[in-house]
């Protein structure tokens, strides 16, 4: 079988219409290279994604302030502890009619609670002395003699409480000595009372209650004065008797000085005549 060889095509002949098409095709094509590449070609813009309607984002949490950190409670100051300040006790002769009213005045004035600032008066704090109120008739001094007389002997429970109110360093309004040295108590550094008068009054001139704690035996009384100590100091002399009067009569003079630490807060000096002495006993 043979093969019939094909003659080669000749090239198709472009018109002149087709030959300006193309010229504008290519010019096209040419600008649109160049402005790719100096960066001038820009794609169409984007409409809107959607419009239908949506939920608004959720609008931030208002800040909450945080409080500034407290600091630690400070420690409480200590609290002093109330303590025996003073103290002081005298001996009686048991079985007398005048025990009778000593117990019954400590009965009514122990545990007596005598505030900061406070003053205290014998006589208000015990009231008249009378049968009904629980005293009966004994000896008490009276013009120089003994006399009896209801609710006679609670003296000796004023002189403790003086000396309590002395050496618990607190200030002294009024007290007086009897007329009659009594031998069981300090010379000068004692005091009677009367309804009526004369009257014990000390006052508490320190920033802390203080409590008046009173008891008896069979033969003695005794008081505390019961406090914070706050610093409190003491100091007291005694001196010697003096300008001797007749019938055992004289002069005795003696001192305080209350500190509350190294500062001294009242300096007292006190002095008394004795019109006779000494006596054992009312």
């Amino acid at each position: 079988m043979s093969v019939v060889p094909t003659a080669p095509r000749s090239p198709r002949r472009v018109g002149p219409l087709a030959a300006l098409l193309l010229v504008a095709l290519g010019l096209s094509l040419g600008a649109a290279a160049a402005a790719v590449h100096a960066g001038d070609l820009r794609l169409p813009e984007r409409g809107p994604a959607s419009t239908a309607p949506h939920s608004p984002a959720p609008a931030p949490a208002p800040a909450v302030p945080t409080a500034p950190t407290a600091p630690p409670p400070a420690e409480p100051p200590p609290t002093a502890t109330p303590e025996v300040v003073s103290r002081f006790t005298t001996n009686f002769t048991p079985g007398e009619p005048r025990v009778v009213n000593i117990e019954r005045a400590v009965e009514l004035l122990d545990g007596t609670v005598l505030p900061a600032g406070g003053t205290f008066s014998m006589n208000e704090a015990l009231g008249e002395r009378t049968v009904e109120a629980g005293f009966v008739p004994a000896p008490m001094i009276w013009g120089g003699d003994l006399v009896d007389s209801v609710g006679g002997g609670i003296s000796q429970v004023a002189t403790m409480l003086y000396n309590g109110a002395f050496f618990a360093g607190l200030q002294l309004v009024e007290h007086q000595p009897h007329t009659i040295y009594i031998d069981r108590y300090p010379r000068g550094r004692e005091a009677t009372i009367s309804w009526g008068g004369p009257e014990l009054v000390f006052r508490n001139d320190w920033p802390s209650p203080v409590t008046i704690e009173l008891e008896t035996t069979s033969d003695s009384i005794s008081v505390r004065f019961v406090t914070e100590r706050l610093g409190r100091r003491v100091e007291s002399t005694m001196g010697k008797p003096f300008a001797f009067l007749g019938a055992g009569g004289f002069t005795i003079e003696y001192t305080r000085r209350v500190y509350r630490d190294d500062v001294l807060r009242r300096s007292d000096r006190f002095r008394w005549t004795y019109a006779s002495g000494p006596a054992t006993g009312r």
